[in-house]
């Protein structure tokens, strides 16, 4: 909640995608470290990556994203997180996926 990571370019506070770029990619610390979740039920692929889709109340619906030989996509899953157990997130470069947009 109080620190943000930043990878030495673009960083969190860019507010600006441009019209190219749709979606931030972001990964979330707990208290425990890097959060990661299955990629669908019975999935044993992990994902660390994410895209805010909506904060509400005190939760965060995100969207999971993929990194498959260095090429980040949009999945079709979603995950509901609880704000209060982010300690820090750490933003990427911003990448343009159709999927992600809609």
């Amino acid at each position: 909640k109080d620190v943000i990571l930043n990878n030495g370019r673009k960083g969190c506070e860019k507010g600006s995608l441009g019209s190219l770029n749709n979606t931030k990619p972001i990964s979330i610390y707990n208290c425990t470290g890097m959060f990661s979740a299955p990629l669908g039920l019975d999935s044993t692929t992990t994902t660390t990556l994410f895209r805010i889709e909506e904060v509400s109340g005190e939760t965060v619906v995100l969207r999971m994203l993929q990194n498959t030989d260095g090429v980040v996509t949009c999945t079709d899953y979603t995950i509901v997180y609880n704000i209060e157990c982010i300690c820090a997130v750490q933003c990427f470069d911003a990448i343009n996926w159709d999927r992600c947009g809609s």
